[in-house]
């Protein structure tokens, strides 16, 4: 779950932005998505506006190894996880 968030953790939910999602290591990006019901942007891309300040990836793994997912928008701080995948 990606999450627009204030520097004291309140949900941003009133100016939707781009994000882009970056992942490495061992997996893909199966899919990038707001939920916003009129939206035309592709499930499949690797940017996505948010939808109430919220938008959700799903990350596939391809094999056993460190997963990093980057996530970055417009006046926001980069954003990265990690996910162990065996």
């Amino acid at each position: 779950m990606i999450s627009l968030v204030d520097e004291q953790g309140n949900l941003y939910n009133t100016a939707d932005r781009k994000v882009a999602v970056k992942v490495e290591g061992p997996g893909l990006l199966q899919g990038l998505g707001s939920a916003k019901p009129d939206s035309e942007e592709p499930f499949f891309d690797d940017e996505h506006t948010t939808f109430d300040g919220k938008a959700l990836a799903v990350v596939r793994p391809t094999g056993a190894g460190m997963i990093a997912v980057t996530v970055t928008a417009d006046g926001c701080t980069n954003q990265t996880v990690s996910i162990r995948a065996h």
